[in-house]
């Protein structure tokens, strides 16, 4: 505690007063303190603020931020901090964005998040992408999950999620495992486990699914559709009361097969 000034002389105590140095009171003009001798102190004040001019101690150091993004070398990219990858990342086109150990984006407006992932223009790749030689995510496409691969040539414009994915050209491929085998093929859907399609406008629903013809749909766990534009299936299960199946005549009318409760089938 310091000493107080009561009952004390003021010619024996000045010195050891602070004040303006200029024994004016305080301005909007920033000015030192000084002590009563006239001594200048690291510190100025105003009626909008203060400043010190000297060696301030006692604040703790900021911690310190690990880098993060930094710009590419493209115009309006960005790419992670060298100091985070043991591969760098690189950026080299119009507003790409490559964050992880040797992501790369070398097409313009492509994203790629993950170790190895690259893509095509206009793509979003997220997941650790250790993909064939030769494969990428391809133009327009959004590949999510590890090990995915949009072969460049032909699948474009392109949905795949999961492990191991291969889709068709304009295809939507969900699953692990969930593949097109033929390359020039386009319009795939596949959803499951392993689920396949192998010609154009097919569509796979199931683990283990195939179709084989074009136009073909598979449904239900293990099934292989082999007949154009045709829906396979193992069985089928109406669930509406009174429901049916609608079929069309050569000439174009519409009859429907339900079954009677007496479990006789019925065509009206």
């Amino acid at each position: 505690m310091g000493l107080t000034l009561t009952n004390e002389q003021i010619d024996q105590t000045y010195n050891g007063l602070i004040k303006m140095n200029d024994n004016v009171g305080v301005t909007a003009v920033l000015k030192p303190l000084s002590d009563g001798l006239g001594t200048d102190l690291p510190f100025e004040i105003s009626t909008t603020g203060v400043n010190f001019t000297g060696t301030v101690t006692g604040i703790p150091t900021p911690p310190v931020v690990p880098p993060g993004l930094v710009s590419g070398t493209g115009p309006d990219s960005l790419k992670s901090d060298d100091s985070l990858t043991t591969t760098q990342s690189f950026a080299g086109a119009p507003d790409s964005i490559a964050i992880g150990n040797g992501a790369r984006s070398n097409q313009s407006k492509n994203i790629s998040i993950g170790t190895g992932t690259a893509g095509d223009d206009s793509t979003i790749i997220i997941g650790d992408a250790i993909a064939p030689s030769g494969f990428q995510s391809s133009q327009e496409s959004i590949a999510i999950g590890n090990d995915y691969a949009v072969n460049l040539a032909f699948r474009g414009r392109s949905v795949s999620i999961g492990r191991n994915v291969y889709p068709s050209q304009r295809g939507v491929y969900i699953g692990n495992g969930a593949y097109h085998n033929l390359g020039g093929s386009e319009k795939g859907v596949a959803l499951g486990f392993n689920a396949q399609t192998s010609q154009a406008d097919c569509t796979s629903l199931g683990a283990d699914t195939l179709t084989t013809a074009v136009g073909s749909t598979a449904i239900g766990k293990g099934v292989t559709a082999a007949i154009a534009n045709t829906a396979s299936l193992k069985e089928l299960e109406v669930q509406t009361v009174g429901g049916g199946i609608t079929m069309y005549s050569p000439n174009g009318t519409a009859f429907k097969l339900t079954v009677t409760d007496a479990g006789a089938l019925l065509i009206s």
